[in-house]
């Protein structure tokens, strides 16, 4: 990925943990048991190299995906090292209902079975159209849920393992440059001041507040653990967190 500075951000897990079915060896989204028992790890942010992405065209969300990268030796060592990956996981593209007209992918699926022969861990990182602002952003809690979802029954249909799914809380791709680097402290008090001034909809930040606390909740139902957790460094614009998301202004 090649979008600027590393950074750390802070995501939200899903975790499923492993039920009667894992017995079954049926594919399963793992709970999380050996990761927390390891002081640090770390990891790779990928699947995202996608030729020709275009935020401001949305068809460009569909293109085939560059995995040239993922040669023998780059296995070799991931598997060596048992380095996870954070893979870039597209719904209504790689997974759960496909948008009408649009190509169904699978480029993503043939990485992910070949890590689990491998044994490298994968992680998915949940993202949704760029139409819909792509991130886990304010107004898309309920599509980052349903994204959540779908997921986890595609992992379970393809017979693939991951062990949990990541949301990235960020602005939605295309908010206006200024917004952005008040949102995310990339300006001075005075740009951040003028962006509170305008018109923002508290209630309706609080609802995206709870709808992302509903994925927990849920994880929670299906005997599972979610919560907040620091992620391996990954390229971006700049340090996000779910306290900086909750203050974007409705767009």
């Amino acid at each position: 990925m090649t979008r600027g500075g590393i950074v750390v951000a802070l995501v939200w897990l899903a975790l499923l943990a492993p039920q009667a079915a894992a017995a079954r060896e049926r594919a399963v989204v793992d709970g999380p048991t050996a990761v927390d028992r390891q002081a640090t790890t770390i990891g790779f942010w990928a699947g995202e190299s996608v030729p020709g992405t275009d935020w401001s065209s949305p068809d460009t969300y569909w293109m085939r995906r560059d995995l040239h990268a993922y040669t023998p030796s780059l296995w070799r060592v991931l598997r060596r090292n048992r380095i996870p990956l954070y893979f870039n996981l597209r719904y209504r593209r790689d997974f759960g209902p496909i948008a009408p007209g649009k190509p169904h992918r699978h480029d993503a699926l043939s990485v992910i079975r070949t890590a689990n022969r491998l044994g490298v861990p994968v992680w998915g990182w949940v993202l949704i159209p760029y139409e819909d602002g792509y991130w886990a952003w304010e107004g898309a809690a309920a599509e980052q849920f349903a994204a959540t979802r779908a997921l986890a029954g595609w992992a379970r249909k393809k017979h693939v393992r991951l062990r949990g799914l990541v949301l990235d809380p960020e602005p939605r791709v295309r908010t206006p440059p200024e917004a952005l680097a008040a949102i995310l402290g990339g300006s001075d008090d005075n740009a951040l001041t003028a962006l509170f001034q305008q018109t923002i909809d508290p209630s309706g930040q609080c609802a995206a507040w709870h709808g992302y606390t509903d994925v927990v909740r849920w994880a929670c139902a299906t005997r599972s653990r979610s919560r907040p957790r620091p992620c391996p460094p990954r390229s971006t614009t700049s340090t996000t967190a779910i306290s900086r998301s909750r203050t974007q202004p409705g767009s």
